[in-house]
């Protein structure tokens, strides 16, 4: 029997559970994936993928509620009603003349058109979340001063006569060696009866505003590139609903009536005429829809003995369609990273409520230094300009470029009380002024010193007009006055003085949080 027990032990070795990955293995069960291989982004998201995938995501910007709404979010939580620029060099003075200038300056900067420079940054951001990037070019104006243009993606291609250059990639030429953009090529709008024709432009002079997600990516996605399909069918769907819905609401009528007085070969003379008795003793036939119309109008139901009427009812779109048409409307909000309860503001427990919150306000604020990086280099640009041709910043110091830059206000459910939160975890120690401006992306060390300076500031606007700070600002007072008062002896609760709470207060403290 000793054959008999290696056929069982080589069986078992067989059937024995083995370490591997399912997901890499095929399988009859599943369905094979379309596409599913490795190569290079910019292999993935070629010119023509990336036309489909720009001109799916415009159509649904212009006949799509959710993703105009989701777009204006994208676009307040980014740059919001403008990010604020403020010079901050070392040379206080020269940062306000600086900033004098900016405020001058950015109120007309578009060669092409009379917008302030903060519609200008909604409009990037709005155009890269549509079509995955926008291009910022740095140009001049007649007169010399530096003026902007923002160019659509689809203008950025490749000109007809270098499609065969290995080194023009989607409409820029890179370093064979490093792929590093060396400059763009930039397309005019074709007319009726003009061609496109195409300009070189040296990278140092782009400003693209996208956010690569893959090494050697060239071209920027749009963001909604994973949910297109979905917003698709969900368009389809509802186009369906709609038909099912206008035909229901139409007036349709259904009546029943008993077998015997069905007569297909009679039904429709029946129906249409009548013989009548007239005066005299004979008959006469009347039209008889002619008759009804005279007396009761277009909108009517005759019946017969015998007969039955009913009006059709639809319960459409059901509850159940609805909960999918909702399942797919999420499917589309985290696509793009965007919470649905800021879609849709519903009723939701407030913990899950405030980390959704929370979550999204990492998120914009991730996207929002994009912005950021943008607006550091036109600032670094414009300025550069005015230091040497503004008699006021001829003597700018060395860190000119300095800036800091603020960002719109974060998504937040309850701005007193976490701001109340930050501030105790700043006075117990728990957290410091570095943490705490990082999270708004601001830097503690220039916080703190513009924080020393309006106070300075305002102690001597005080000492110069007879004031007392407190009239300029009542956090002074405050200040003043929790340093003037000794502390307070004894506790206004008995139960603190050893440490102990009482249960409601745990109650309390629990529900609050």
């Amino acid at each position: 029997m000793s054959w008999l027990r290696s056929i069982r032990l080589s069986l078992a070795k067989l059937i024995a559970p083995r370490d591997y990955y399912e997901a890499a293995h095929w399988s009859p069960r599943r369905s094979q994936l379309p596409g599913a291989g490795l190569q290079s982004a910019r292999f993935d998201a070629s010119n023509a993928s990336l036309y489909q995938l720009r001109s799916k995501s415009r159509y649904f910007e212009k006949n799509s509620a959710i993703v105009n709404k989701l777009a204006d979010l994208w676009e307040q939580y980014t740059v919001g009603s403008g990010l604020v620029v403020q010079p901050a060099s070392s040379d206080a003075a020269w940062n306000e003349a600086a900033a004098e200038w900016w405020a001058y300056w950015t109120e007309l900067p578009d060669i092409s058109s009379r917008q302030p420079l903060g519609s200008l940054l909604a409009m990037g951001a709005r155009g890269w979340f549509i079509d995955g990037e926008q291009f910022v070019l740095q140009v001049r104006g007649e007169s010399g001063m530096p003026r902007l243009q923002f160019i659509e993606a689809h203008l950025v291609s490749t000109p007809p006569d270098l499609a065969s250059d290995p080194n023009v990639l989607d409409g820029i030429r890179v370093d064979p060696k490093t792929l590093r953009p060396l400059s763009y090529y930039i397309a005019s709008q074709p007319t009726k009866t003009t061609q496109s024709t195409w300009t070189e432009v040296a990278a140092q002079y782009v400003i693209p505003i996208w956010e690569p997600s893959r090494p050697g990516q060239l071209r920027g996605i749009p963001l909604l590139h994973a949910a297109l399909n979905t917003l698709h069918d969900l368009d389809d769907l509802r186009i369906l609903e709609m038909g099912a819905a206008k035909d229901a609401a139409k007036t349709s009528k259904v009546i029943k009536t008993t077998p015997e007085e069905f007569n297909p070969a009679t039904l429709q003379a029946v129906r249409v005429t009548q013989s009548i008795p007239t005066s005299t003793g004979g008959t006469m036939t009347v039209d008889r829809a002619a008759y009804y119309d005279s007396v009761l109008g277009e909108d009517k139901v005759i019946l017969r003995p015998g007969d039955e009427y009913n009006q059709f009812a639809t319960a459409r779109p059901s509850v159940v369609t609805r909960d999918y048409w909702r399942y797919l409307d999420e499917q589309v909000c985290a696509a793009v990273g965007i919470p649905y309860v800021l879609v849709y503001p519903d009723s939701m427990q407030g913990t899950v409520y405030r980390g959704a919150i929370d979550s999204a306000a990492s998120f914009f604020q991730l996207r929002s230094a994009v912005m950021q990086a943008v607006v550091l280099r036109i600032y670094q640009y414009a300025m550069g300009w005015a230091r040497y041709t503004q008699p006021a910043l001829v003597d700018a110091p060395a860190d000119w470029k300095n800036i800091r830059v603020t960002p719109p206000r974060a998504v937040n459910v309850d701005v007193g009380r976490n701001s109340k939160a930050m501030l105790e975890e700043i006075a117990g120690g728990a957290s410091t002024f570095d943490r705490s401006y990082a999270a708004l992306g601001l830097d503690y060390r220039q916080e703190l010193r513009q924080r020393a300076e309006e106070a300075a500031y305002i102690k001597e606007l005080a000492d110069e007009y007879d004031l007392d700070t407190s009239e300029i600002s009542v956090l002074l007072k405050e200040r003043t006055q929790a340093t003037a008062e000794p502390p307070a002896t004894g506790t206004a609760n008995p139960d603190e003085a050893d440490g102990e709470t009482t249960r409601d207060d745990e109650e309390t403290s629990n529900a609050n949080a």
